[in-house]
């Protein structure tokens, strides 16, 4: 009997199981569509391409009509004034907006086969970007600042009903990414360096960018309810915050651990907050570019993080794998590699047609299956339709939502973002606030500059180009002073000071500035950036100008108080600068009407309440030393001759610091067990609260963070976590008992050995307040560590988590979840009993290893019964032999194929081969024993198991390239490629390989005999000389050089299969695989049942499809 065990090649193309089930009308939308509609669907193209030549603020709408016409595109993006003003306009108006979305919509609904309307996106980064008079936000890196997740929640909702009023429904917003490299230009549109605050934060803003504003204006508007809801998109996946040079798009190389651990949190929770879009990123992680990673695109993203919206490249990213990361020789292959390893659902091109026209040559040609087209436009159909596009395809030309962009209300969400997120970091001898009465000086390059307050993303790509262009509502520094709201006008002077990139003095003039220091009480010198964004923002020093330093120090050498005022993007080195200043305010970039928050702190109006959310660094060193850092992540200190220590490392501010003009008392920490138990069915939870008292004589905002501290574990712990925090507001004298929940798993899960997520038992400390090290000793508990009273308490406590080896099974809980499933549970096979699953699990000591093999086979639905699934079945329900990894090797399971990048099924003259290799040999002669045959490699006799080796020739290579591309065996190792079960993954690295190499494999191909009966070949190996261009072109290319048609291939393709003893080539094939029929029918193959054989071969079934 022959079982069918199938390893269909599929053109190297990835199935995804996670696609959200779509709709009846999406379904019978997709089914209606030519493949050129569909890959139209899979273009975005930006507005700049449609530019008037003549006139460059306007598009030219018959090149915008004509290539609509012809290329159906799904999507475009950008501004026209996204490289600056033109002219005298800074951008449009959302009612400008909504012509050119009227016009775009309408295109596409009635030029197009499809009928299916544009999607627009756009960058509104903090506030909506490019539409005219909208209210701006401050920067991502303010909003982390205030730890309140109400004020994300606010800007992102604003956001969203802006850029909804311009007629765009897509959002490329927010950045998920870690603020832990500040050398990267994009540092600000970060939410700090803590994957807890940047995932609350993240998930809120999320919450707010896809608010559907139908639900206020739908029922009193009479447009019939027209689509106001935006889709949001998280963005960059993954790492491209920690580049190792520090610029922007630079190559990142990351431990797997570390990004599981770090990076994953903030994108996990957008997706569990409903995000529609997601977008990849520039960098390379490990070699490998984002936009071409299997392991992050597919088997990360889709199937461990289960996100189902569709997915869009970054700018130019799949071009670039050609022109900037330089792994494709061209851009068909930069398309086909894209495509072939990634679920990548959109290009973003963005101003040609290559994307379009490669993609559509690779599907006809065979290289790209339609259906991995069609699970993309599923997905982005999908997304229209949430939104309500497919409904309401044209974008009309009114909307009641125009009328509040740039309502007063969004400024004042804007100004109160601001106020909350500016910090207080040091303040001696209370010389903030400034009395009203003080006479202020105020100087320096920030003090008077909308442009350095909003930062980049703001009306244009590079942020606000010149003063005279500011949105309709700012206010500077110099602003706010000039009011007289703060102080008396007469009170104070100005005097702009040195320049932004100044390296020393020689432009100041230093008899106005000491007549200024002499007439007045306080100095504040404002000190900065200018506005960047990307790739431009790029530096190679984290220092500040040194002219900015020296003129701080200059300042306080004329005897005065100096209040020092931060506006940047990122924390600049400013050791020298602060240690000569009374005050120091940090306000990041606090967007148009940052001026007056600065103000209002500076002189008492608003008490200042922002926490940094992020490490500022005092050196150049240790600038990358975020707060989680390692224990062993110490420093050297001298203590006396030839005497030092190890302490940990200075750092300019720490996360969390954050000073106010009034103070708060901690007392009565309670924790409501002292012991966890991690194996309590549904999780074990404490209860841990402490009061907090307002001691001062002002009213003010506080937020009260709780730290974890796992003091001893397999994986080397962070040095403390932060796991909750809350924002609470205390009048004078007033007491707040503030409430925190700690649960297993959630607070106490981290990225183990075995690179799966596992609780671990031991001693923990719970902390209350960034200040307090429950690492140190005791006296070091207290908040005010100078305190030593009795009243004085204690703000770390020691709990114990309990994991029970005898009951905790992370191995078996994962498994047994999969092999449980209600519905289809593994390749249609249930266990019905959890617990006899535990019970199989634990006796059999199920290894990771398994759990990722059964993980693969039930996220890829890469078999439809138990019988093909080819892991080890640990209940029997099908004799797949034995599970013994070598035994898997030797019987042929293994393959691999060496110096091959990006490999691909091949189309040779028009004959499409899908090869099967049907498992007879599984049933009838896996407990056989076969005798070791002597083979000869160029005269060389060797000893080898069950294997045969010969030399091959090109076209030999041809039609067993990717022979084994079954879902769940391609795995790598080195600069090898293998192919294996991924439960045999180390056996393979560590035994088969150096053997292999000493056997002398290279150009060869392997085939596998059972009782010298061909079964099939298991292995290619490229010749030298292919070792780094993708062999399936190479081999295509070659070919028609050759001139190679259909009967030249068909010849040496029969003159290779004589090599397994098969006396002729046609194709058949199996008679119970239907739905490999249904599927073959449908692209336009013909079977032909007809295969002769040799009389001694009993074990071989070869699939060639022809095409008519």
């Amino acid at each position: 009997m022959m079982m069918g065990i199938i390893l269909l090649v599929t053109l190297a193309v990835v199935a995804l199981a996670t696609t959200r089930a779509a709709s009846a009308t999406v379904e019978e939308l997709l089914a209606s569509m030519t493949l050129e509609a569909k890959i139209g669907q899979m273009t975005q193209i930006d507005i700049s391409y449609f530019k008037n030549a003549s006139s460059p603020a306007e598009v030219d709408f018959g090149l915008l009509k004509s290539y609509i016409q012809k290329y159906q595109i799904g999507s475009i993006l950008n501004s026209p004034f996204s490289g600056g003003p033109i002219g005298t306009m800074t951008g449009y108006t959302a009612e400008q907006w909504r012509v050119l979305l009227n016009a775009i919509t309408e295109y596409s609904s009635t030029l197009t086969s499809s009928k299916i309307p544009i999607m627009y996106g756009i960058d509104s980064i903090h506030g909506a970007t490019y539409v005219k008079d909208a209210a701006l936000f401050p920067q991502a890196i303010n909003i982390a600042a205030t730890f309140d997740p109400d004020v994300a929640y606010t800007a992102g909702k604003v956001t969203s009903k802006d850029t909804r009023a311009a007629g765009i429904p897509w959002i490329f917003s927010p950045v998920l990414g870690l603020g832990l490299q500040p050398l990267w230009a994009r540092f600000a549109e970060t939410f700090g360096e803590d994957p807890y605050l940047a995932a609350t934060m993240g998930a809120k803003i999320i919450e707010g960018l896809q608010y559907d504003w139908n639900q206020e204006y739908a029922p009193t508007d009479n447009t019939n309810g027209i689509p106001r809801q935006t889709a949001a998109c998280m963005k960059h996946f993954i790492a491209y915050s920690m580049p190792e040079d520090g610029h922007d798009r630079s190559a990142v190389q990351l431990p797997d651990r570390y990004l599981r651990q770090l990076y994953i949190p903030s994108f996990q929770a957008a997706i569990n907050a409903g995000v529609l879009t997601a977008m990849e990123s520039y960098q390379e992680v490990g070699g490998v570019p984002m936009v071409s990673s299997n392991d992050y695109l597919t088997t990360l993203l889709r199937k461990e993080m289960n996100f189902t919206g569709f997915m869009v490249t970054d700018y130019a990213e799949i071009e670039n794998l050609h022109n900037w990361h330089l792994v494709s020789e061209d851009i068909r292959k930069a398309v086909y590699l894209s495509m072939s390893e990634t679920t990548i659902d959109m290009s973003m091109v963005p101003t040609d047609n290559t994307f379009f026209d490669n993609l559509v040559e690779l599907v006809k040609g065979g290289f790209i299956p339609e259906s991995r087209i069609d699970d993309s436009v599923r997905r982005i159909l999908t997304v229209k339709e949430t939104l309500g596009m497919l409904k309401n395809p044209v974008v009309p030309l009114q909307d009641p939502l125009t009328a509040t962009v740039g309502q007063q209300s969004d400024w004042d969400a804007s100004l109160n973002a601001a106020r909350e997120s500016i910090t207080l970091t040091k303040n001696t001898h209370a010389t903030l606030p400034i009395r009203s009465t003080q006479r202020v000086f105020l100087t320096g390059p920030t003090a008077n500059s909308s442009i350095s307050q909003t930062g980049g993303w703001a009306m244009h790509w590079q942020g606000i180009y010149y003063e005279w262009e500011n949105p309709r509502q700012k206010m500077t520094v110099w602003d706010a002073f000039q009011t007289g709201n703060y102080i008396a006008t007469s009170n104070f002077t100005y005097y702009a000071g040195v320049g932004l990139d100044d390296l020393d003095l020689s432009h100041i003039d230093t008899a106005a500035v000491e007549n200024y220091v002499q007439n007045t009480d306080v100095v504040v010198v404002c000190l900065g950036e200018g506005a960047y964004a990307e790739k431009p923002g790029d530096i190679n020093d984290l220092a500040l100008p040194a002219g900015q330093i020296a003129y701080v120090q200059y300042l306080a050498s004329l005897g005065k108080p100096v209040v020092l005022v931060m506006i940047e993007g990122r924390p600049r080195l400013i050791h020298d600068a602060v240690a000569v200043s009374n005050a120091v305010v940090l306000a990041y970039q606090p967007g148009p009407y940052g001026g007056q928050a600065i103000a209002e702190i500076l002189t008492g109006q608003t008490v200042p309440s922002g926490r940094l959310p992020f490490t500022y660094p005092r050196y150049q060193a240790t600038m990358i030393y975020p707060y989680h850092h390692k224990y062993s992540d110490q420093c050297v200190i001298p203590t006396g001759y030839h005497s030092t220590a190890y302490v940990q490392c200075d750092t300019e501010f720490h996360f969390g610091d954050g000073l106010s003009y009034t103070t708060f008392k901690y007392y009565n920490l309670q924790i409501s067990k002292l012991v966890l138990d991690a194996t309590q069915p549904g999780g074990d939870s404490l209860f841990v609260t402490v009061d907090v008292t307002n001691t001062g004589k002002v009213a003010a905002r506080h937020v009260v963070m709780l730290f974890l501290y796992d003091l001893y574990r397999r994986v080397t712990p962070e040095y403390k976590l932060l796991r909750h925090f809350q924002s609470i507001f205390l009048q004078p004298g007033e007491k707040q008992t503030v409430l925190f929940t700690l649960s297993t798993p959630n607070d106490f899960e981290y990225v183990g050995v075995d690179s799966h997520y596992i609780m671990e038992g031991g001693n923990y400390m719970i902390g209350l307040h960034p200040s307090v090290d429950c690492r140190a000793p005791p006296d070091l508990w207290r908040i005010n560590t100078s305190d030593t009273s009795s009243g004085a308490s204690s703000m770390c406590s020691l709990i114990t988590l309990d994991v029970n080896p005898d009951q905790y099974h992370p191995v078996c809980d994962r498994g047994c979840a999969l092999w449980t499933q209600t519905s289809s549970g593994i390749c249609g096979a249930t266990v019905s009993s959890y617990d006899d699953c535990m019970s199989t699990c634990i006796a059999q000591d199920w290894q990771w290893d398994y759990v990722d093999c059964i993980t693969t086979y039930y996220q890829d639905s890469s078999c439809t019964n138990i019988d093909q699934m080819q892991c080890y079945d640990a209940f029997g329900m099908v004799d797949n032999g034995d599970d013994d990894c070598h035994n898997m090797v030797s019987e042929g399971f293994v393959a691999f194929y060496a110096g091959i990048t990006g490999a691909t099924g091949f189309v040779l003259g028009g004959i499409l081969f899908y090869i099967a290799i049907l498992a007879g040999a599984f049933e009838e002669t896996s407990t056989a024993t076969t005798a070791s045959e002597t083979v000869v490699i160029h005269d060389a006799p060797l000893e080898t198991e069950r294997l045969i080796l010969r030399p091959i020739t090109l076209a030999d290579a041809a039609f067993y390239l990717r022979l084994m591309n079954s879902p769940g065996w391609l795995k790598y190792i080195g600069d090898r490629h293998v192919y294996t079960l991924p439960e045999c993954e180390t056996y393979v690295a560590e035994r088969m390989l150096p053997q292999w190499t000493r056997l002398g494999y290279g150009n060869y191909i392997a085939f596998r005999k059972v009782d010298n009966e061909p079964i099939g070949a298991i292995g290619i190996f490229s010749r030298p000389g292919l070792d780094t261009v993708d062999l399936g072109f190479a081999l295509f290319d070659e070919f028609t050089r050759q001139g190679y048609a259909f009967e030249g291939a068909h010849r040496l393709l029969t003159e290779s299969f004589a090599a397994f003893g098969l006396s002729k080539i046609q194709a058949i094939t199996d008679p119970e695989n239907i739905p490999c029929q249904q599927l073959l029918t449908k692209l336009g193959f013909q079977f032909v049942e007809n295969l002769v054989l040799p009389n001694e071969t009993k074990h071989v079934l070869v699939y060639v499809y022809t095409k008519p």
